[in-house]
């Protein structure tokens, strides 16, 4: 009996596990969402788990490649769009976070959300032109949105 209910148990805990996956990726969860709906998938198939189970909050620090893919930003190739990224970095003049553990320029979790909002304000284009370098040249760019609006 208890080898049945152990089976049952890991078949929960996958079905759980799996759910989660797709929740997160279906819906934009804040850490602690994502922790009540674990919860409570494992609450209800009479699962336990250690806390070490859970995922770790969202990073510190995003360098350009994080930046894009954490607001789904792709070229009509489905490459992520960094160079996007990096022009619009410099067009709202966000800044660099000086106490990056790596050689790449990091920033800020609001950095993101800076991005994020601005894309939102103009209603997520799928073209536009930022100023770019020194001079008063146009770039222009194609975007695609993965996971975002």
């Amino acid at each position: 009996m208890q080898k049945d209910k152990d089976k049952f148990s890991f078949c929960a805990l996958r079905h759980c596990f799996y759910s989660f996956q797709d929740m997160t990726q279906l819906y934009d969860l804040s850490p602690d969402e994502r922790r009540n709906y674990f919860t409570s998938l494992c609450q209800q198939y009479d699962i336990s788990l250690p806390e070490k189970a859970f995922f770790e909050s969202e990073k510190a620090q995003y360098d350009v490649q994080a930046i894009a893919h954490k607001l789904g930003l792709y070229t009509s190739k489905g490459t992520l769009h960094t160079s996007f990224v990096k022009a619009l970095l410099q067009h709202l003049q966000l800044q660099k976070l000086s106490s990056s553990t790596t050689k790449k320029a990091c920033y800020s979790p609001q950095t993101v959300v800076s991005i994020h909002n601005w894309l939102q304000e103009r209603k997520f284009p799928s073209t536009l032109s930022l100023p770019y370098g020194q001079g008063t040249k146009m770039r222009h760019f194609e975007l695609e949105y993965h996971r975002l609006k």
